[in-house]
């Protein structure tokens, strides 16, 4: 997640340990066509325990509390498995009570009130009370918690009110369409156990004790690659609703992507949680993977961008931002980075992908804007290598007279170290800048670097992927007043369209997919951010499972279990 809410690229290069760094419904098309009845799958492994599921994840998680801006593994593996919200978001866009067994939304949307659930316990055998509730709230929105996807995401919570042992009410500032979506995500937590010191310290975030159905039973960190690099959880016997599908879910970390399709043809696996896209799609051409997996193409709430920085001239100027954004060829971009998946954008996709502005390749036009700004000189405007470099900030004026100051033809390009595909892209786009006589430098570098240098405004432009979940509220990003616009975008019409997306709409109208139209039409036209595409991820899951349960872009673990032998 973008720097505590999106920057996907550096999650798996951060530093292990109890400080938290950021990371997480579309359609599911098959990846393959319809592959042969599932045989038997050939193992060199001894079986597995009965009654136990087995997975490869490709990054391991630096902690396991969903609560403290999780990466993707924790997310993954946390929510809903070992910790539960008070509600849970359902397909179709409904609520259904988790820990509250009934709620209620009161004063035409200025409180909530949960009833909580008797008899549920957490994992050591301690029940569950409002104080508990009361606890996780105050103390996850407290500035001594770094948690900032999540409290951006609870901006519009006032406060928590414990009415009995068994019931609260939360108190919204306005009536918004984001607060329960996010209160949905919440993760309830023990107060005996968290409630000395500051959250993100705990030694609880990587020893789980929640409500969940299922609770941890070992976490052996080996070396990469090793089988005893791996995480086992087991049902919990006194979990309050049905029993998950399988007594024990092992979990091996598996950085090798190779390796991790070799176990999968080997049949020592289950599900693959993630294939690479330089994977795609020849290795699942094999015949073994192609009889007893299917392979699922999902498509999370993620955009990569680069986000300028506007107090450094001519980025402030909307017309060159249009240019710049013409210059790239984003289904290259795609094809080098990605190996064709994703969908090139020209606004983050909010609402129908298939009515969202489309972005133009348009390189003639750009060196012409270009020109126009007074940023590249060329002998044929028409021409892109023709085009040369202008005046650097540091150069004379190109005219006598008094004049605003030249343009900047220098660009400075903050791009994450350690993950290929932002390396890619950082290389490809300054090979495609640098065709319209523009001069690119890439700066790599590690989370914490990229962190202070976009606080503190050092940079022109930063290779940034924003990883949230449908209906996500972009206000952090590019509100005047947004906590991560740290390009200094102002657009009073776009912060009134997203101050809007706050405002709940009536039941069953098309009020909330209009104003998602709206809001990508008024990204694309006045551009904060150079963005790229949409990704695609694909997994694989055994034939043997049941109808794969999901929650956006990754699988329910809670709902996995064998398929019915007598389902047709």
């Amino acid at each position: 997640m973008l720097l505590g809410v999106g920057l996907a690229f550096v999650a798996a290069c951060s530093d292990p340990a109890t400080r938290p760094t950021g990371p997480a419904p579309h359609a599911v098309v098959p990846a393959a066509e319809p592959a042969p009845t599932p045989g038997a799958l050939p193992s060199s492994t001894p079986a597995a325990p009965p009654g136990t599921l087995r997975m490869v994840f490709d990054d391991e998680p630096n902690h396991l509390n969903p609560d403290l801006d999780p990466d993707r593994s924790c997310f993954r593996l946390a929510f809903d498995t070992f910790y539960e919200p008070l509600v849970r978001r359902t397909a179709n866009g409904d609520y259904e009570p988790v820990l509250a067994d009934r709620f209620t939304v009161d004063d035409e949307g200025h409180s909530y009130t949960f009833h909580l659930r008797p008899g549920v316990t957490f994992h050591d055998q301690t029940p569950l009370t409002a104080l508990d509730v009361v606890f996780t709230f105050d103390r996850l929105r407290s500035p001594r918690t770094h948690a900032p996807r999540m409290q951006a995401r609870l901006a519009d919570m006032e406060r928590i009110e414990l009415v009995r042992s068994d019931t609260v009410r939360i108190w919204a500032r306005r009536p918004s369409a984001v607060l329960l979506p996010a209160l949905a995500e919440v993760a309830i937590l023990p107060e005996h156990v968290f409630g000395r010191g500051e959250l993100q310290y705990q030694p609880a975030n990587r020893r789980p004790v929640g409500t969940g159905p299922y609770r941890l039973k070992s976490w052996e960190r080996g070396e990469r690659g090793e089988r005893g690099h791996h995480l086992v959880l087991e049902r919990y016997p006194r979990y309050w609703g049905s029993p998950p599908g399988y007594e024990t879910i092992d979990v091996l970390f598996e950085e090798d992507a190779a390796q991790a399709l070799g176990r999968a043809k080997r049949g020592e696996v289950e599900v693959v949680d993630r294939v690479p896209p330089a994977y795609l799609p020849e290795q699942l051409d094999s015949p073994t993977l192609r009889a007893n997996y299917n392979a699922v193409r999902v498509e999370p709430f993620r955009f990569v961008f680069v986000q300028w920085n506007l107090a450094h001239p001519p980025l402030d100027r909307p017309e060159v931002r249009r240019a710049l954004a013409m210059a790239v060829d984003r289904a290259r971009l795609i094809e080098a980075a990605r190996h064709g998946q994703g969908r090139p954008i020209a606004a983050p996709p909010l609402g129908d992908p298939q009515a969202a502005p489309m972005p133009r390749h348009a390189p003639e036009e750009a060196v012409k804007a270009l020109t126009a700004a007074g940023l590249v000189r060329t002998k044929d405007p028409a021409d892109p290598s023709s085009a040369s470099p202008s005046a650097s900030a540091t150069s004379p004026p190109s005219s006598a007279g008094p004049g605003p100051a030249p343009a900047r033809a220098r660009f400075t390009l903050l791009v994450p170290s350690g993950s290929h595909e932002a390396e890619e892209l950082g290389r490809r786009l300054a090979e495609a800048l640098g065709k319209l006589g523009l001069s690119v430098e890439v700066v790599n570098g590690d989370l914490g670097s990229i962190l202070m240098r976009l606080r503190k405004g050092q940079f022109d432009g930063a290779l940034l992927d924003w990883t949230g979940r449908p209906g996500d509220d972009l206000a952090p990003l590019f509100h005047s007043r947004g906590a991560y616009n740290h390009g200094g975008y102002r657009n009073p019409e776009l912060d009134a369209l997203l101050d809007a997306w706050h405002r709940p709409s009536a039941p069953g109208t098309t009020e909330r997919h209009e104003l998602a139209a709206r809001i990508e039409a008024a990204l694309a036209a006045d551009p904060p951010a150079l963005f790229l595409y949409a990704p695609t991820e694909v997994f694989l899951y055994s034939r043997h499972l049941g109808a794969a349960p999901r929650f956006g872009d990754f699988l329910l673990l809670r709902g996995l279990r064998p398929a019915d032998p007598t389902a047709k």
